[in-house]
């Protein structure tokens, strides 16, 4: 699943929102480096023509999984979720994960050479910010994009209606974050539909409680699907689910759906130096469950 660009400290400042370059011509986000001229396998202009002659010009479903874990594990989920759901539908996976967040995977799934940022902001051609990553699969990220949507950089339209134009046919746009903010949401898409992911633990419920703050604003009184990750049972999933939902009812007034419980098993992320809380490792197996999950949502 994880092919090559590791990172180093000078990729790491450049995924800091602070530290990002400001220049239009910036250098890849990933540390890999810049691998010999090689076809462009971004984007072919005849991809999907056939379905689009039949089928028109059908708009993919922008899902935004918020998770409210640790960086790793939500990497892990999201990037399973993805391979999951190219099985049958083809997927544009946009992480927006910050690398300071990831204790143990030091690196991005694919080589990015462009942030998506630099595409909205009418830089670069949104085509070099997409690398095709996999049958059905496609890659890019967006560890620049709070930084530019703070200097209001970002220019209309919204990343939605610009894939609309693209030669590229989609099912689903995968937008993976730790930290979502309203403003950044918005030019993705007019319409976010998030998922929050959280775990039974007391750190993650709280931060499942921020993310609900942030997406309860534009919610219009509808419920906010949730997914609870680890736990020995489904009925520890349950009772997470109810102690966060009459956290955000009292709190925000804000409703919540329970989407379903994964099998998750604990892992120490924690060094001699730095004491963090756990992460999860989900099975692969569980995977096509979260993608199911989610597209039910």
């Amino acid at each position: 699943m994880v092919k090559n660009a590791d990172l180093d400290a000078e990729s790491v400042a450049e995924s800091t929102p602070d530290n990002a370059a400001d220049a239009p011509g910036a250098e890849p986000v990933s540390a890999a480096a810049d691998p010999p001229d090689e076809p462009n396998t971004a984007i072919g202009p005849d991809q999907a023509e056939g379905l689009r002659s039949m089928f028109g010009d059908a708009r993919a479903r922008f899902l935004c999984l918020a998770c409210a874990l640790d960086g790793d594990t939500a990497v892990q989920m999201t990037m399973g979720m993805a391979h999951s759901l190219r099985q049958q539908q083809r997927v544009l996976y946009v992480d927006d994960i910050p690398l300071q967040e990831r204790q143990k995977i030091q690196q991005l799934a694919y080589t990015a050479r462009y942030d998506i940022a630099q595409a909205m902001e009418n830089d670069i051609p949104l085509e070099k910010a997409i690398q095709k990553a996999d049958d059905n699969l496609w890659f890019s990220v967006a560890l620049r994009m709070e930084r530019s949507f703070k200097h209001r950089r970002l220019k209309p339209p919204s990343l939605m209606d610009r894939l609309q134009k693209l030669p590229l046919e989609l099912d689903v746009v995968l937008l993976a974050t730790t930290q979502p903010m309203k403003g950044v949401l918005r030019a993705f898409s007019d319409s976010s539909n998030p998922i929050v992911i959280t775990a039974p633990d007391d750190a993650s419920l709280l931060r499942a409680m921020e993310l609900l703050r942030e997406f309860s604003q534009e919610s219009h009184g509808q419920p906010i699907p949730i997914i609870v990750v680890g736990g020995q049972t489904d009925t520890d999933g349950q009772s997470t689910f109810e102690k966060l939902s009459g956290a955000s009812q009292s709190l925000l007034d804000q409703p919540l759906n329970f989407l379903g419980w994964l099998a998750a098993t604990p892992v120490s992320n924690s060094t001699e130096k730095s004491r963090q809380p756990p992460g999860l490792i989900i099975p692969s197996t569980l995977y096509a469950k979260l993608a199911a999950m989610a597209l039910h949502a």
